[in-house]
């Protein structure tokens, strides 16, 4: 479902419309939980299995109180501030180095290194999932001057 489409715009005004209606607020959430499944069921349906353990996960952290079970308060405290510094600090580096330099047109893009950085755990996790479920599989990017093989046995490899 793209954005600029029919069906994401009929879709929006079915969850705007129930959205607004009066139903109890456990319904409500019931709801809003569904719809966004279908959503995300309408873009990448194996991405639905992740969200499902994701919220499974969370509903039973909160259930059983893992969080303050596990990390005391002020362990908790201590790690939310050095994640939330730690990666100002970096943005900001990231930022004041290309401004330093010269390359203002770069300083915008340095406030996007957090999804760069979601991207490449992404990455991450995929190529551990290709090395337990397909360890011979090589993705090859074809960067720069590559060839197509033309399919004659006496070239070499390339490598």
């Amino acid at each position: 479902m793209l954005f600029n489409s029919f069906s994401f715009f009929a879709f929006l005004a079915v969850v705007l419309i129930v959205s607004r209606c009066r139903f109890p607020w456990s319904v409500h959430k019931g709801l809003l939980l569904i719809m966004s499944y279908l959503f995300y069921a309408a873009w990448n349906p194996p991405f639905v299995v992740l969200l499902w353990i994701s919220t499974v996960a969370d509903w039973f952290f909160a259930k059983w109180n893992l969080v303050t079970l596990l990390f005391p308060l002020t362990v908790f405290i201590m790690g939310a501030f050095c994640l939330f510094i730690g990666n100002f600090v970096f943005v900001y580096a990231a930022a004041l180095g290309s401004f330093k330099r010269g390359y203002f047109d770069l300083v915008g893009y340095a406030l996007l290194t957090p999804f760069y950085w979601a991207l490449m755990s992404i990455g991450a996790w995929k190529g551990c999932l290709q090395l337990l479920f397909n360890p011979y599989y090589w993705e090859k990017t074809s960067h720069g001057l590559f060839k197509e093989s033309t399919g004659d046995s006496n070239q070499g490899t390339g490598v």
